[in-house]
């Protein structure tokens, strides 16, 4: 497994924060709720040999497209269960999911099927809440990104609770929604919470305009690189 390293962090951000990347002019403009930046952070931090990458709320797929795009050897895993989508007026589907999402993302996936710089074989989506996953029967992850609405504080227990079954002995999470200053308090307690689990050994931060800053980190995130106590409980 990749040893992403705070150094190496630093670079990726460095790069992104001029964004900068791997990314051609197509796979920037990509169609969803990110940023250019954003794009490039996760295309950069994904380019170390053989890492594995999750992508919790992968949506039409355009940020799970970008963290693939020339990155041969990545192995990838995106998870929704597309009940929620930021165009509806009410957001939540009642039940199902939202098919204009779910289809708006598989004919992202096909497309990049012809596309060289994209490993189709190396990616797997999983139509489900990412609660409800056997996370212990997963490889692990080095880098995840969590993008999930609503964030609650009951979406943070079950991650730090059952997605922790999947992460690498050191690993890198991405948290979005960080601009805001209810979501960014909450997430800093629960990491305090679960620390009888996981070492903080370092965190990193970009703040955006808003919840929805194109020209930024879209709604601002948390970057912590984490790292697993030996003898951590596993639910």
């Amino acid at each position: 497994m990749p040893r992403l390293t705070e150094k190496f962090v630093d670079a990726c951000l460095k790069l992104s924060d001029s964004e900068k990347g791997k990314l051609s002019d197509a796979e920037r403009q990509l169609f969803g709720p990110s940023s250019i930046k954003m794009k490039c952070l996760l295309n950069n931090l994904c380019s170390k040999d053989n890492t594995r990458y999750l992508e919790l709320g992968i949506y039409r797929g355009s940020t799970y497209i970008c963290a693939l795009y020339g990155n041969p050897t990545l192995e990838a895993v995106g998870v929704d269960d597309f009940s929620f989508d930021y165009r509806e007026p009410k957001g939540f589907a009642d039940k199902d999911g939202w098919p204009n999402v779910k289809s708006g993302l598989y004919d992202m996936l096909q497309k990049y099927e012809i596309i060289d710089d994209v490993n189709s074989k190396n990616s797997k989506i999983i139509e489900s809440p990412f609660e409800d996953i056997s996370w212990s029967s997963h490889a692990k992850f080095d880098v995840i990104f969590v993008d999930l609405e609503p964030i609650t504080e009951e979406m943070y227990d079950n991650f730090f609770k059952k997605v922790f079954n999947a992460f690498s002995r050191q690993c890198v999470v991405i948290f979005s929604g960080y601009s805001s200053e209810e979501f960014s308090v909450l997430l800093e307690r629960k990491v305090e919470e679960y620390s009888d689990r996981l070492v903080t050994e370092f965190k990193k931060q970009r703040i955006s305009s808003g919840n929805a800053d194109a020209f930024a980190y879209y709604s601002g995130i948390a970057i912590y690189g984490f790292r697993k106590k030996a003898f951590a409980k596993n639910d």
